[in-house]
């Protein structure tokens, strides 16, 4: 096997490790968006997402537990988005090595 072969396999494998480790945040990490209802001058955050066809809302506190859970859902949004640039890089490399056999 050439050289450059075998540098398209190990960033195949990088790649592979680096999305399994985005999978994994995403089990971890809440779905969803956090939402504000103020209701006689109080202010309430929700966290709100799909199950199927149904949208949950759940209590989430206040201000500075709805700051963590947005920190949250924006991490979550970042792994969604490095999994999908993952998946397409992997598809590229899939077929260069095909090219190269």
């Amino acid at each position: 096997m050439n050289y450059i072969s075998e540098i398209i396999i190990r960033e195949k494998e990088r790649l592979t490790e680096l999305k399994s480790s985005y999978e994994n945040q995403l089990e971890e990490l809440p779905k969803g968006s956090v939402q504000k209802k103020v209701q006689n001058g109080k202010v309430y955050y929700y966290l709100a997402f799909r199950d199927g066809d149904r949208v949950i809302t759940k209590y989430i506190g206040g201000d500075s537990e709805a700051q963590k859970i947005k920190e949250q859902v924006e991490k979550r949004k970042h792994a969604v988005a490095m999994i999908k640039k993952i998946k397409e890089e992997l598809k590229r490399i899939e077929k260069a090595l095909e090219g190269a056999k």
